[in-house]
C-alpha cells in the first residue's frame, strides 16, 4: 500500500487489495487471534502460512487480510497518523477515485471501523509487523536482483576471406535482470568456462556459510532465518 499523504496517491493495486480484504472480512477476527500466537518470520507471506496453520483458514485468504493490515499499520506509522485518520483518508479516496459499486462501498463502510480496531491492536513490535519489516530490510539495497539466465550459443571463427569456418567457440552470456532506484535494468555479461565453474563454487560456498550461521545461532534468543523461508504449509 502506498504511504498515504493525500487520497490521490492511492494506486489501482491498493484499491484491488482493499477489495480482497472486503471479500474475506468475515475472517478478520479469527486471523487476528491466530496471528498473536505466531512467531515472526521473514515476510508477511511466510507469516501467513503460520497463521493459516493455526487458524485453519486458507493461506491465500490469510495473506490478503494480513497484507492490508500490515500496509495500513505501516502507512499510519510513516505518516504519523492515527489509524482512524488514515482509514478516513482511505474512505475519501474510495468515494472519489475508485470504481467500486455501491454494494462494495457499503461493505467498506460496514467494515472500516473493524479495520481501525484491528490496526490499533497491531504494534510495531508485533509478530506481523516484525515479519513485514524483515521483508522490507531484505530488499533495502541499492540494486535488487529479479532474475538471472545463462544463454549458451556457439560462434564461428572464419578464415580471413570469411569463406570457411575454421572452428566454433562455445560461449555463455549471463543475463541479469535487476532494479535500481525503481528502474528495471537488464545486463548482459560474457562468461567463459572458468566463470561458470567459479559461479557454481561461489553458490555452493554461500549455501555452506548459510548453514554454518544457522547452526551457530541456534541458541540465540531470536530466530535466524535464511531468506526467504519456505512458504509451503
Amino acid at each position: 500500500m502506498a504511504r498515504l499523504r493525500t487520497p490521490s496517491q492511492l494506486s489501482r493495486s491498493v484499491f484491488e487489495s482493499l477489495l480482497d480484504f472486503l471479500d474475506h472480512r468475515e475472517h478478520l477476527e479469527a486471523i487476528l487471534v491466530a496471528a498473536t500466537d505466531c512467531d515472526p518470520t521473514s515476510s508477511v507471506r511466510a507469516f501467513s502460512v503460520h497463521v493459516a496453520n493455526k487458524s485453519g483458514i486458507d493461506v491465500d485468504i490469510v495473506f490478503r487480510v494480513l497484507r492490508v493490515l500490515s500496509n495500513t499499520a505501516r502507512s499510519a506509522e510513516v505518516t504519523k497518523e492515527l489509524p482512524e485518520e488514515l482509514v478516513r483518508e482511505l474512505t475519501e479516496a474510495i468515494h472519489k477515485n475508485s470504481k467500486w459499486s455501491e454494494e462494495q462501498i457499503g461493505q467498506w463502510v460496514e467494515v472500516k471501523d473493524r479495520l481501525v480496531d484491528a490496526v490499533s491492536q497491531i504494534g510495531p513490535d508485533s509478530p506481523l509487523m516484525i515479519s513485514a519489516k524483515a521483508n522490507f530490510l531484505t530488499y533495502e539495497r541499492q540494486n535488487v536482483l529479479h532474475q538471472t539466465r545463462i544463454i549458451t550459443d556457439i560462434r564461428p571463427v572464419f578464415d580471413k576471406a570469411a569463406e570457411t569456418i575454421r572452428e566454433m567457440i562455445v560461449t555463455h552470456t549471463l543475463v541479469v535482470n535487476y532494479s535500481g532506484g525503481g528502474n528495471p535494468t537488464e545486463l548482459h555479461l560474457a562468461l567463459d568456462r572458468t566463470d561458470i565453474e567459479t559461479l557454481r563454487e561461489q553458490c555452493d560456498r554461500a549455501d555452506v556459510k548459510s548453514q554454518r550461521l544457522l547452526t551457530a545461532l541456534e541458541d540465540t534468543p531470536w530466530p535466524t532465518i535464511t531468506y526467504p523461508e519456505s512458504e509451503e504449509e
